[in-house]
């Protein structure tokens, strides 16, 4: 390779340190994980929550997540000293810290101030993620010196390996310490969100484009984009394949009263999920191609995600101690195995919403295929207390827990049935590359294409 051609590829400082901020953005969002069993134990054990309950609470704290595409909106339209990234992840960082110490503080068990605690965690939490996609996707556009694949992998590999942390760490401290003291020392972890803020290097508001326009035309522009059936059915069909019901927080419930699972059981799983993760993205990322069967790995994928779901049935049912295999293990096995391959779907999810952005507002179509994925999860956590209410599953009582798991996986294989039968070329949108004498056109040649599509 010339030395010319080393120095077109190479990152400049700016782009070095836009990495360094969104990696630091990543490796906190897995870190701060580590008060997560801490607050699970809180609220079954301190505020005697029952199962559906928590599983309210936890779609509370995830509406954070399904929302923030506003969170964007707020970011371009709203600038902060003519900054619409950098102060507020500060903000963000030094919010945080400030929830937490109120609930390490605080004298009494109070639910109403928990829940609010725990959501404006998660809200600033959301807000974070929102602000590294962002900077992820200025990378990206900026001469295709890093690739889509490379970065989203990146951004989920460091992502785990903060959580690899959090989970090595949080059952030993639920096990050892107080909860509130757990809490304490999760007010320290927004330092990293804070430095990120520090490492970002953003130009002033006046010189970026917002993604996001006043101008009349763009916005009809924009309209007509986002309503082709190019984009709108697979944002349909992956938020349907996504929302089918889960049992998750009531097995929870069940492997602590009747599994008799410690903090430091779950720990040592988290841990083994973790590792499995990083593995299986690995040998995903070595293959190659893999874009071009997009939909028929995801439709792959669920398939062995729900076959998983079925094992937590046998145990349920006490099964694998016919065969020897202890409680403990047979749970470590399943769930690393189940939570490696919900992580691997999201790469090609991601890949496809930034396939198929606009240069001219691709951070909104960015942002919109991650809402409805995150739409998806929330409603998948609202079906699980539906049913767990449904089927009347209460702490010590888990007759009928095993109808539930059942019930959920017949959801989950109905749910695939509209990816399975969508064509592919919605999950393939690979455009061919340009000549350079028509990069100048390539605007209003998209434009064009896209207007004169009927609107779905």
């Amino acid at each position: 390779m010339t030395k010319g051609n080393q120095n077109k590829n190479s990152l400049t400082r700016e782009e070095r340190r836009n990495t360094i901020s969104f990696l630091l953005l990543s490796f906190y969002c897995g870190l701060g994980n580590i008060s997560d069993l801490s607050i699970t134990y809180y609220l079954k054990e301190y505020l005697k929550i029952e199962p559906s309950e928590m599983t309210l609470i936890l779609t509370l704290n995830k509406i954070p997540w399904s929302f923030n595409i506003f969170f964007s909106s707020l970011i371009d339209f709203i600038p902060y000293y003519g900054f619409s990234k950098k102060i507020y992840i500060l903000l963000c960082g030094f919010i945080n810290s400030f929830v937490w110490l109120i609930l390490s503080f605080i004298q009494k068990d109070n639910l109403s101030i928990t829940i609010l605690c725990i959501f404006l965690s998660s809200f600033t939490n959301s807000f974070c993620s929102v602000l590294g996609q962002s900077i992820i996707l200025e990378l990206i556009s900026d001469k295709k010196k890093l690739s889509s694949k490379t970065l989203h992998s990146y951004n989920i590999i460091v992502n785990d390996i903060g959580i690899l942390i959090s989970s090595f760490l949080q059952g030993f401290l639920v096990q050892y310490l107080k909860i509130k003291t757990v809490f304490f020392i999760t007010s320290f972890l927004p330092i990293f969100v804070i430095l990120s803020g520090l490492f970002l290097i953003e130009n002033s508001s006046k010189d970026n484009i917002s993604f996001i326009s006043n101008d009349e035309h763009n916005n009809i522009t924009f309209n007509q984009y986002i309503f082709q059936k190019k984009i709108l059915i697979p944002l349909i069909i992956l938020f349907i394949v996504f929302s089918s019901p889960n049992f998750y927080e009531t097995f929870f419930y069940f492997s602590v009263d009747v599994l008799k699972f410690t903090p430091n059981d779950f720990g040592l799983i988290a841990v083994c999920k973790i590792i499995t993760s990083l593995t299986i993205i690995s040998l995903y990322n070595s293959i190659s191609n893999v874009q071009k069967y997009s939909k028929w790995i995801i439709v792959f994928g669920r398939v062995l995600y729900l076959i998983f779901s079925k094992l937590h049935y046998y145990v349920y049912k006490r099964y694998n101690l016919k065969y020897g295999i202890n409680d403990f293990y047979s749970m470590l096995i399943i769930t690393s195995i189940q939570y490696a391959i919900g992580q691997c779907l999201k790469i090609p999810v991601l890949n496809i919403a930034t396939l198929l952005s606009h240069k001219s507002f691709g951070e909104m179509v960015y942002t919109i295929f991650v809402f409805f994925m995150n739409l998806g999860f929330t409603f998948s956590s609202v079906y699980c207390s539906g049913l767990t209410l449904y089927f009347g599953i209460k702490q010590n009582n888990y007759l009928f827990l095993g109808d539930m798991i059942n019930t959920c996986i017949i959801f989950g294989f109905i749910f695939l049935i509209p990816l399975i039968f969508t064509p592919s070329i919605y999950f393939n949108p690979i455009k061919k590359k340009k000549k350079p004498k028509q990069e100048e056109n390539i605007y209003q040649n998209e434009l064009k294409e896209f207007v004169s599509e009927e609107p779905y």
